[in-house]
């Protein structure tokens, strides 16, 4: 699905009562974006119902090989973002 297949997706499925332009639907999803963006910063979670939980965690640092040379080198810690899935999903996803 691409990004303008999901606010046609979107605009199509709102309450007939709620009828949102495609310039709507792209602002609410701009700010989305940046409401998950300054919570993770900030180290919080975002839930998304339905989907899951969106997190920062710490990864450690590691060994791993180049694979170009198989020289060993060391992967420095950092953060990722993790999506931990609501199980309702999973079963959606597996039936």
């Amino acid at each position: 699905m691409t990004k303008a297949e999901l606010i046609e997706t979107i605009k199509r499925q709102t309450p007939i009562g709620q009828k949102f332009t495609t310039a709507d639907v792209e602002a609410m999803l701009k700010t989305l974006d940046r409401i998950v963006v300054r919570e993770l910063v900030l180290g919080g979670c975002v839930p998304l119902p339905g989907i899951g939980m969106l997190e920062v965690k710490t990864r450690k640092a590691r060994k791993g090989r180049n694979p170009r040379t198989g020289a060993a080198i060391t992967i420095p810690a950092c953060k990722v973002v993790r999506l931990r899935v609501a199980g309702s999903l999973k079963n959606a996803v597996n039936q």
